[in-house]
């Protein structure tokens, strides 16, 4: 008890800092998708993602509006396996570099998307397509 007492004020400056540093790296850990407004086409793009996770799901709206595309870099570089869309037949357009070195991405589904711009998916070393409609890929996409 003698001890308790000799460091009582070293105590909760400690075990503050610990539950701060717990809600940081919950905050940090769980998947977020950011959806902007495009204007042009009244519907939402996905323009990022949040969090450490292996798995993202992607809402086919946002405000009572279609999703229909992954914008610029949204997920570039992160170490996702799995992208889960809602509504996949809604996602018609995979922007420049929107999974470019994913490299542990293995399953998406983009059999309705109908644009894919440069680079959409290059380095995605272990990703296995089983159905591409496309009308127009970019360049290393």
């Amino acid at each position: 008890m003698e001890i308790i007492k000799k460091y009582w004020k070293y105590i909760i400056p400690i075990a503050l800092m610990l539950i701060i540093l717990l809600v940081i790296v919950l905050f940090f850990s769980i998947p977020r998708v950011k959806y902007r407004y495009d204007k042009s086409s009244n519907s939402y793009i996905v323009e990022s993602v949040y969090g450490n996770a292996s798995s993202y799901v992607i809402n086919d709206k946002n405000d009572n509006l279609d999703v229909i595309m992954v914008g610029d870099r949204a997920f570039y570089s992160k170490n996702i396996k799995q992208i889960i869309f809602k509504d996949p037949s809604k996602i018609t357009t995979i922007k420049r570099l929107a999974f470019s070195e994913c490299k542990y991405l293995e399953d998406i589904d983009i059999s309705s998307v109908k644009y894919f711009e440069n680079s959409a998916f290059s380095y995605c070393e272990n990703l296995k397509l089983k159905e591409l409609n496309a009308k127009d890929i970019g360049m290393s996409a």
